[in-house]
């Protein structure tokens, strides 16, 4: 029986995840199936609904409230083998979270007979490789380590080119030997990059605990009958000092649209309309304050 192939697409918080698995879901062969299992911390799964809203050419999968290499682990399991019994599907894309690595969720690909492990690939924020906050916290650094293809995103938002491939050096000299160093441009991803190597058949695992203790993440919901000042928020993100990324869905007077925050920018976009907005904030837990202060930002956002 012919495996089914398994890519981990991994990345920290805001490195450009699922916009890159939308392109790759619309470059794929359109013979092929493939079915996408994204993992999220926050209660509700805003990927799912980007991806479930912006393509039809595979099925998503969503885990939320958890991490599928230890909380969540069993729902995993059972969306992975949900997946090998309808005998449909020739590729599996994970997207886990922002805040989990490879290792353990490539450690339980390799013990299902039935899949195939390929090269698991990071995504790096060329602003995050030089952003001392971010370096500071470990997991983004061991998901650059562990991942055998690295792919510097959002390049389009880097006008020195020189500047780029001085990232890309650093990169490759402090993480040396990877199958693949890679540049995208407005999540474009080259699709061979999946299969850059031959299929993986051991793993070791770091001893390593990937805490998120350095951050914490809290979802919010809005009816769907209350106005969201969307550039006052976004102002609010850039000035509260604890919020590294923040993402959802938020109704404003022109209508509903997508937002995402990170440390190196931000984006609007527009979207379907839903029943109710979410947004799912993460912070660098410096105080037991931070989410005081967005709790009643978010309340004066509201028109």
């Amino acid at each position: 029986m012919e495996k089914i192939k398994v890519n981990i697409i991994t990345g920290f918080l805001g490195a450009g995840k699922t916009t890159t698995i939308l392109n790759l879901l619309k470059k794929k062969d359109k013979n092929e199936n493939w079915a996408v299992i994204v993992n999220e911390f926050g209660e509700i799964s805003i990927d799912t609904l980007t991806l479930s809203e912006s393509t039809d050419s595979g099925r998503v999968y969503d885990i939320y409230g958890g991490c599928i290499c230890c909380s969540a682990k069993e729902y995993f399991h059972e969306n992975l083998n949900k997946i090998i019994q309808e005998k449909k599907f020739d590729r599996i894309v994970i997207e886990p979270t922002g805040l989990g690595g490879p290792d353990m969720v490539a450690e339980i690909i390799l013990s299902v007979p039935e899949l195939e492990l390929m090269p698991s690939i990071c995504l790096v924020d060329p602003g995050y490789f030089e952003n001392m906050r971010i370096q500071m916290i470990p997991l983004f650094r061991i998901q650059i380590q562990r991942a055998d293809v690295v792919v510097l995103s959002k390049c389009d938002l880097v006008a020195d080119q020189q500047k780029l491939k001085s990232i890309m050096k650093n990169i490759q000299q402090i993480f040396p030997g990877k199958l693949s160093y890679s540049f995208s441009v407005n999540g474009d991803l080259d699709i061979g990059l999946l299969d850059s190597g031959k299929p993986i058949q051991k793993r070791d695992v770091l001893g390593i605990n990937l805490s998120t203790k350095e951050v914490k993440s809290k979802t919010y919901t809005i009816p769907n009958s209350e106005i969201v000042d969307i550039e006052g928020l976004l102002d609010y993100f850039k000035n509260e000092e604890s919020i590294i990324r923040a993402k959802g869905y938020v109704k404003g007077a022109s209508g509903w649209r997508l937002i995402n925050y990170t440390l190196t920018g931000q984006k609007i976009e527009v979207s379907s309309d839903l029943h109710q907005g979410v947004i799912t904030i993460f912070t660098e837990f410096k105080d037991g304050d931070s989410f005081n202060r967005i709790d009643q930002s978010i309340q004066d956002c509201k028109v």
